[in-house]
């Protein structure tokens, strides 16, 4: 049987083998704008692939007119910046169906039956009527509440929020750097560093666990980056790549140039300078920045980054056309735009180059 110290060790060696720790870092999606995209994240990502939940917050951020990411590595916005919790319970009013908030009828508690089976929109819901009521709205409000642990009590007395990882999660999202979300993935990796297949161990153990090898990592390896929070997002990255084939494939982001490409494409007509069919450069780290940023082009493409690193171009005209289109991609056709023969993912791509160019512009 693993004791906790055994287990640790085990831990560490399996981090240390299969993680690149060393260029760790996090996702676009803790570098929301506000707090109501990172509950509606919190709460979606419940048991369910992480492409539902990005649908879900990109659904609320178009119907509301929000801009879903601040800038990679960034602080929080200025306050008057931020979207507030009020705003998002302003949105439930304006239709018939908590669902239609977020396009999604995904359920907090799928097991459950009847009345005790909760829609993750009316939990969004929930959980926003308990933070305002704590005079909670933006990312500040929740990072500085004098009583963090009576508040997610609170938040935890809810139906289908006892377990306590959606909370947890959701101070990460808010920047919170001890938290772990003790979700599948970390039970998972834990499992496997154990060696024993039938290893079950409660979240508070597994949250324990990966805390003190944060700890370790930092100390024994000069990982001093390497905080709980960014430890629990390695983790989640790999274990989501490894059931991804596609994904595994991928180069990795540090593998990708970042500044070496451009667009050369038409300028903008109506600014001084910028005459028709005059050629001008985009490099890859303007443009990538601008489609993390997500929007809408004139012609009513919309476009934004997912987790993998992947520029997504969805027609709301066309059923189920949702181009996903590799970083590395992308540098290809900045590259060879004005070359290639269009298939239809390059002729949108172009639109969606055309837009980033003229308003960079």
């Amino acid at each position: 049987m693993n004791t906790e110290a055994e287990l640790l060790r085990k831990l560490l060696i399996k981090l240390r083998a299969d993680i690149d720790l060393r260029n760790a870092k996090l996702s676009v999606g803790y570098y929301y704008t506000s707090l109501p995209l990172a509950l509606t994240d919190a709460v979606f990502s419940i048991g369910v692939r992480y492409e539902s939940v990005v649908n879900a917050v990109h659904h609320l951020a178009r119907r509301a007119g929000w801009t879903v990411y601040r800038p990679h590595g960034s602080p929080f916005l200025p306050v008057h910046q931020q979207q507030t919790i009020s705003e998002l319970l302003a949105e439930f009013p304006k239709v018939s169906d908590p669902v239609e908030v977020f396009g999604n009828r995904g359920y907090a508690n799928p097991a459950a039956t009847g009345t005790k089976r909760i829609p993750k929109a009316v939990m969004v819901q929930r959980v926003a009527e308990v933070l305002a009521a704590n005079g909670i709205e933006t990312l500040d409000d929740f990072a500085v509440h004098p009583d963090p642990d009576a508040l997610d009590a609170t938040i935890c007395a809810l139906p289908s929020a006892t377990s306590g990882v959606m909370v947890s999660y959701l101070r990460m999202l808010a920047g919170h750097e001890e938290r772990i979300k003790a979700d599948r993935h970390i039970h998972a990796f834990i499992r496997g560093a154990s060696g024993d297949s039938t290893l079950v161990v409660s979240n508070a153990y597994a949250v324990r666990l990966m805390q003190e090898a944060a700890r370790h990592l930092a100390n024994e390896d000069g990982l001093r980056h390497l905080t709980p929070r960014l430890l629990d997002h390695a983790v989640w990255s790999a274990q989501r790549q490894r059931r991804t084939p596609a994904a595994k494939q991928g180069a990795s982001p540090q593998e990708i140039p970042s500044v070496s490409a451009s667009f050369q494409g038409p300028g903008p007509t109506d600014q001084p300078g910028h005459p028709t069919g005059l050629h001008v450069s985009l490099p890859m780290r303007e443009f990538w920045s601008f489609c993390i940023r997500g929007g809408t082009t004139p012609s009513g493409l919309e476009y934004r980054v997912d987790e993998q690193e992947r520029l997504h171009i969805v027609s709301p005209r066309s059923t189920n056309k949702n181009y996903k289109i590799s970083k590395r991609t992308v540098t290809a056709y900045l590259e060879q735009l004005h070359a290639v023969n269009f298939r239809r993912d390059h002729g949108w791509f172009s639109t969606v180059a055309d837009h980033a160019l003229r308003s960079l512009l």
